[in-house]
């Protein structure tokens, strides 16, 4: 009994505020490694390609412009990590400054992608009626044209600015996203926490922001990490094709176009360099993906087994 009393009566530890924070963050990466292993290193590889992207000066061993010809097509040396390519420049260097341009089109058109379709989508699936079925069939209407078509169309009439590209990619991605969110939203309309709003007296715009919109977020990441792998797929074939990313800057896509297909027998290195980071990137998000889909989505979470690998 007094060893008892003397433990409740001992103050309890607390950590301090600035430590408490980090130590859980480190707590909750801890059981998602553990709960889900492959989802965790692919969202390693993922920090890692975006520190090397954003550390770039830091990072590439070399000006990724600058040309030595007594150097070109020097096979993978200590000197060169991925060689050199047929001018002499460091394809390291361009690898990682390739990351800046394939992973910054990406991302900022992937934000601008789920924006048009949260506006699409939710407006559409709430009023429903006359006001869906416009939209969904102007949906319909530009899904029907192949969207690499399209794109190939306006970059030729515009110029091929990463500007231009962003928005291109992104309007081009955001109709499919719609259609997935569209469908959530029919479904959270009739749910009663909805009528329950509606009876208060809420409008419809305060319930689309405050109702239907933070519930359809989960869904928003999913399928906007599924876009992001759409556009830097979109974006490497719009680079190899030259429509993309204009020489002398570097883009993975770019890198295995040009020059690199005479010289891929001779230096096989120059294709396989971005080409392996790219395929990399692509598998990583693309399993990132699953992996959110399987925790934000309450149907599918545990449903491969809490401590299971997937």
């Amino acid at each position: 009994m007094l060893n008892q009393e003397r433990v409740l009566l001992e103050p309890r530890v607390s950590l301090p505020a600035p430590l408490a924070v980090p130590i859980a963050l480190a707590q909750g990466l801890a059981r998602f490694a553990r709960r889900r292993p492959v989802g965790a290193f692919c969202g390693l590889v993922i920090v890692i390609l975006l520190a090397a992207a954003i550390a770039a000066p830091w990072v590439a061993r070399q000006d990724p412009l600058i040309t030595h010809t007594v150097v070109k097509l020097q096979p993978p040396s200590t000197a060169h990590w991925f060689g050199t390519d047929d001018l002499g420049r460091d394809v390291f260097s361009r690898v990682v400054y390739g990351s800046r341009v394939s992973l910054g089109i990406s991302f900022i058109g992937t934000l601008l992608a789920v924006s048009i379709a949260l506006v699409l989508a939710v407006p559409s699936g709430y009023f429903g009626g006359t006001t869906d079925l416009v939209v969904q069939r102007c949906v319909d209407a530009v899904q029907a044209i192949p969207p690499l078509l399209v794109i190939l169309t306006a970059v030729s009439i515009l110029s091929p600015t990463i500007t231009n590209l962003i928005l291109l990619l992104g309007i081009s991605a955001a109709f499919g996203q719609s259609r997935i969110i569209r469908s959530q939203v029919l479904t959270l309309k009739n749910m009663p926490f909805v009528d329950a709003s509606r009876c208060t007296g809420a409008g419809p715009l305060r319930i689309m922001l405050k109702h239907i919109l933070p519930n359809v977020m989960s869904l928003a990441i999913v399928v906007g990490s599924f876009a992001l792998v759409q556009i830097i797929l979109a974006e490497a074939t719009l680079s190899f094709l030259g429509f993309g990313v204009q020489p002398p800057n570097p883009s993975w896509g770019q890198m295995l176009s040009g020059s690199a297909r005479p010289f891929m027998v001779r230096a096989p290195w120059m294709g396989l360099a971005p080409g392996i980071v790219l395929s990399v990137t692509v598998l990583a998000y693309n399993l990132i993906g699953d992996t959110l889909r399987d925790e934000l989505d309450p149907r599918l979470r545990g449903s491969r087994g809490g401590n299971s690998t997937e």
